[in-house]
C-alpha cells in the first residue's frame, strides 16, 4: 500500500485488492451520475479483478479512483494499463482544466500506480484516452515532466481492448517501468 497526503484537492491511496476491504466497501457504494456518458464504465466493477487501486480520499471519504489492470487478452504479458476506469467526484473536479493538466493528486496517484506495477514484476505501463489527442498530449507532456519519466506517444489510435468496438481504438502513451 502506499499513501500520499493531500495536496490541494485530494489525498492518494494506492493498494493492492486484498489490502483494503474497507476502501473495497465505499468504492462499491459510490454513486454515480447515470447522465455521465461514461457511467456505464462503473456498473458492477469487480474490485479483485485489477493490479492496483487508487483512491481520492478526503477525511476517510473515497472521492475518486482509478485502477491498474493486466487484461492478458488484449496487453503484452508485461504491460499494465494504469489510470483505467477513472472517475473523480464533481466536488474535486476543476471547471477550468486548461490551468494545470496534471494535478499534484493525478500525479501521486501515477507514481503509485508505477511503482507498485513495477513492484509486481510489470515492466511497461500505458495510459490511454478515447478523445481529444491535443489534450491527450498536453497531459503526457505534462506528467513526464512531472514524475521525471519518459513516455512514448503514439501517433495513431492504438487498440486497447475489443478490435471490433470503436471505443477500444484510443491515444496511448507508453512509459518503461
Amino acid at each position: 500500500m502506499m499513501q500520499s497526503p493531500k495536496k490541494e484537492m485530494a489525498g492518494v491511496i494506492s493498494f493492492y485488492p486484498n489490502e483494503r476491504p474497507d476502501l473495497i466497501e465505499q468504492l462499491n457504494n459510490l454513486k454515480f451520475n447515470y447522465k455521465d456518458q461514461l457511467s456505464s464504465n462503473y456498473d458492477n466493477i469487480d474490485w479483485h479483478e485489477y493490479e492496483v487501486i487508487s483512491v481520492y480520499e478526503n477525511n476517510n471519504i473515497v472521492q475518486g479512483f482509478s485502477v491498474a489492470w493486466h487484461r492478458p487478452k488484449y496487453y503484452k504479458k508485461d504491460e499494465v494499463r494504469i489510470l483505467s476506469r477513472y472517475w473523480k467526484d464533481n466536488s474535486i473536479r476543476l471547471t477550468c482544466t486548461h490551468t494545470e493538466l496534471a494535478m499534484p493528486h493525478l500525479i501521486d496517484m501515477i507514481s503509485h500506480q508505477i511503482t507498485m506495477c513495477k513492484n509486481l514484476g510489470f515492466t511497461s505501463a500505458f495510459i490511454s484516452r478515447e478523445r481529444s489527442p491535443r489534450y491527450f498530449r498536453k497531459l503526457i507532456t505534462n506528467i513526464q515532466e512531472k514524475t521525471n519519466t519518459q513516455w512514448h506517444l503514439y501517433d495513431d489510435k492504438q487498440c486497447v481492448c475489443m478490435p471490433r468496438a470503436k471505443s477500444c481504438w484510443q491515444y496511448k502513451a507508453s512509459t518503461q517501468l
